[in-house]
């Protein structure tokens, strides 16, 4: 049970950094080298649109994922873990995403800092939330 908590807390970490990074970019210039251009729309804005459709599937696959952990929790640590790495790597690879847009156009704000922790930790409780060999006595 403790494995559902940690994904629950890594899912809600991620809302939280797409929260930070789609509010840090709405003050994205267009055109960084002529500011007075504002023709388009910023690749920021297109990376926020992006990751919104990843983060969906993301916690769709993470939320199946968590029932199917369920359903298989007597069978061997193997298949366990295969099923752990194939529901829980997109919420890592949206989690990285976010990491490098961030780091790539953001990267100074307070916002973009507090996204990037926020990210971190989520990965971190995504490991943590990983299953355990079962120790028979």
């Amino acid at each position: 049970m403790g494995q559902i908590k940690f994904l629950l807390g890594s899912i809600v970490l991620l809302v939280l950094s797409y929260i930070c990074l789609f509010f840090v970019a709405v003050d994205v210039p267009e055109n960084f080298s002529d500011l007075n251009d504002t023709n388009g729309v910023p690749a920021v804005a297109v990376y926020v649109a992006l990751l919104l459709v990843i983060y969906f599937f993301a916690v769709l696959l993470t939320c199946l994922g968590a029932v199917v952990s369920i359903k298989i929790s007597r069978c061997s640590f193997k298949v366990r873990m295969a099923a752990f790495i194939v529901f829980n790597f997109m919420l890592v690879l949206a989690s990285l995403f976010t990491v490098l847009v961030i780091s790539a156009y953001v990267f100074g704000t307070w916002l973009g800092y507090v996204g990037i922790t926020l990210d971190l930790a989520a990965i971190a409780l995504v490991v943590a939330s990983a299953p355990r060999r079962s120790k028979i006595h």
